[in-house]
């Protein structure tokens, strides 16, 4: 079973409302540093991805839970001044989502494999971030 996973990313997540207004580049680009601060983080941790994309679509197996890919529970804890309403921070997670399957933390984003969870907390203004927590119940 692999170990969990905290990281923790420098700002709060944006808004859906944030999200739509990028341009379909821009949102790409964010998405791309996102998953360089996870493969980062990672590194930095000792922590090798438990499934990794051989082409774009596909996995290749890495280790012995790669074949037998498991649900996995995810909790994001979004520090800011301000709180978002639900479904604007559920959205607004997405591109984070996204990340954390390109980098091979999670086998997919989809109802079947995930159990998302998120929670807000008050911080003082411009300390913003982000905190993932990423297990795998049995």
């Amino acid at each position: 079973m692999p170990e969990p996973l905290t990281l923790e990313l420098p700002k709060p997540t944006p808004s859906d409302n944030t999200l739509r207004k990028m341009h379909p580049g821009t949102y790409a680009t964010y998405r791309d540093r996102l998953c360089m601060q996870i493969r980062q983080k990672m590194a930095r941790a000792g922590v090798s991805p438990t499934y990794l994309r051989a082409k774009p679509g596909r996995r290749r197996k890495v280790d012995m839970f790669a074949a037998y890919p498991m649900r996995a529970q995810v909790t994001f804890h979004r520090y800011s001044s301000g709180d978002l309403d639900d479904s604007n921070f559920r959205q607004g997670c997405k591109a984070l989502l996204d990340a954390l399957v390109i980098e091979g933390v999670i086998f997919d984003d989809a109802r079947k494999w995930l159990d998302d969870r998120y929670e807000q907390h008050r911080a003082p203004p411009r300390q913003g971030r982000t905190v993932v927590e990423v297990s795998f119940p049995s």
